[in-house]
């Protein structure tokens, strides 16, 4: 597959992650962006969509000693995850 052809994916699957982000739950908005991990490479996207989350809808909670971006935590480890498996696999 050519490169234009990739970035033309990737942007159209920008567009419906911003999209989900907007209109969809959470959980729909962070399958989406696991999912972009997998298919693309350096998908910072999530983590920029994850802390967006956070940002309106965070709460203090008492489950995560009150940290409020329990989301962005998450996209970061996922990040860092996807980055180390294709590393080490040598995946694109």
């Amino acid at each position: 597959m050519s490169s234009s052809n990739d970035m033309r994916y990737r942007i159209f699957y920008d567009i419906i992650l911003i999209l989900s982000l907007i209109y969809a739950p959470w959980y729909f908005f962070m399958a989406l962006g696991f999912a972009g991990l997998i298919f693309f490479s350096g998908f910072w996207e999530l983590l920029v969509g994850a802390l967006f989350i956070d940002l309106l809808f965070s709460t203090d909670t008492i489950r995560f000693f009150d940290f409020h971006f329990v989301l962005t935590l998450g996209a970061a480890m996922g990040l860092l995850a996807a980055s180390v498996i294709r590393r080490t696999f040598r995946l694109r």
